[in-house]
């Protein structure tokens, strides 16, 4: 499929902010003190997103929600390729996409003090890092770099130059580490599923895409909103299961909360350079691997319908940990257009037929 078969039309396009909470910081507000917050509201949690619709668009738009330490950003064309935002217009569909929260456009409003004790709930110290390149060139498998200069992958689906690198490390943005159930730190799993689900009630039903940290995200919305019609999740790093049927170190939830990830298809897919062999980071996303099919057999013991797409195995190959992103992401929006379709969920909407 040729996404240069289309051009882009426009009907609409905007921004908004969703998903909002308030708190009070303490004390007693002083009009003339523009240095203190006593007193002063503050909005929380809320998310940006920035929307494009064609002029003639499918049913289900496409929400395609960033992993850790990034934004939105993820999604749009780099300096010298298309990236999804624009495939995936010129394919017909219409496409939101998020900056969670404290990320990019949402970040969160601070002052001295605990929002979460604001909020009546316990908080542990959140811990607030940014990725470094070494880090983000290591983790997102594009090759190997401790010292001198990076060493890239054979044949790897990246911009072997170091202004692509340059670009690709200036996406890092701070967040704040995965905090302990029943916190308040923003990433916490239950306050951004409490943040998409709020954009999936603005939305209406739509295909929810997740990369890495926000897989976990998206189980969790999924399970609050039945606007999410299908999961397409990139490399993501953390899975739920049933209480019952619980492998050891796992996340559990109750069955009937699970239940409702087997009534939609959802399909996880993986790229290249992930083995038992190699640098820690190959290793690592080879035991992940493993566990997104222990996710997937889950499912489809429970009656669902999920799939694991592992690139090579597949005869795509050189990709890295953000496929959607990569040289060849044509060819791997056509496999999520295939996909779509071999789900009856690509149709054009009615009312513009």
């Amino acid at each position: 499929m040729n996404s240069n078969e289309m051009t882009i039309e426009l009907a609409a396009q905007g921004s908004f902010y969703f998903g909002f909470d308030h708190i009070t910081a303490p004390g007693e507000f002083d009009v003339s003190d523009l240095r203190s917050n006593a007193g002063e509201i503050f909005p929380i949690h809320q998310g940006y997103v920035r929307f494009q619709v064609p002029v003639r668009p499918r049913k289900y738009p496409m929400v395609m929600v960033h992993g850790a330490g990034q934004t939105g950003k993820t999604y749009e064309n780099t300096r010298n390729r298309e990236g999804y935002e624009s495939i995936f217009l010129r394919r017909g569909w219409s496409v939101y996409i998020p900056d969670l929260t404290t990320r990019g456009r949402a970040s969160m409003t601070t002052f001295s003090g605990s929002f979460g004790d604001l909020l009546g709930r316990q908080v542990g110290p959140p811990t607030t890092r940014r990725y470094g390149n070494k880090h983000l060139f290591n983790g997102f498998r594009l090759g190997n770099w401790t010292d001198g200069e990076p060493q890239f992958f054979p044949a790897v689906q990246f911009p072997q130059s170091l202004v692509e690198l340059e670009q690709f490390g200036a996406q890092s943005v701070p967040f704040d580490l995965a905090a302990p159930t029943g916190s308040t730190t923003p990433d916490d799993a239950d306050t951004m599923s409490d943040n998409l689900s709020a954009l999936m009630r603005e939305v209406g039903p739509a295909i929810l895409i997740t990369h890495s940290q926000s897989g976990l995200f998206g189980w969790h919305t999924r399970i609050k909103n039945s606007n999410v019609k299908a999961i397409v999740s990139y490399e993501p790093i953390s899975f739920v299961f049933p209480d019952q049927d619980l492998p050891a170190g796992e996340i559990g939830i109750p069955a009937e909360k699970f239940a409702k990830l087997t009534q939609l298809p959802i399909q996880l897919l993986f790229g290249d350079h992930i083995s038992a062999e190699g640098n820690h980071w190959q290793r690592w996303w080879h035991k992940n691997l493993d566990r997104a099919r222990l996710f997937v057999d889950t499912i489809n013991r429970h009656g669902g319908d999920a799939q694991v797409v592992h690139l090579p195995e597949v005869g795509i190959h050189g990709n890295t940990h953000f496929p959607f992103a990569d040289l060849n992401n044509h060819q791997i929006a056509d496999l999520l257009s295939t996909f779509l379709q071999e789900k009856a969920l690509d149709a054009y909407d009615p009312q513009d037929l």
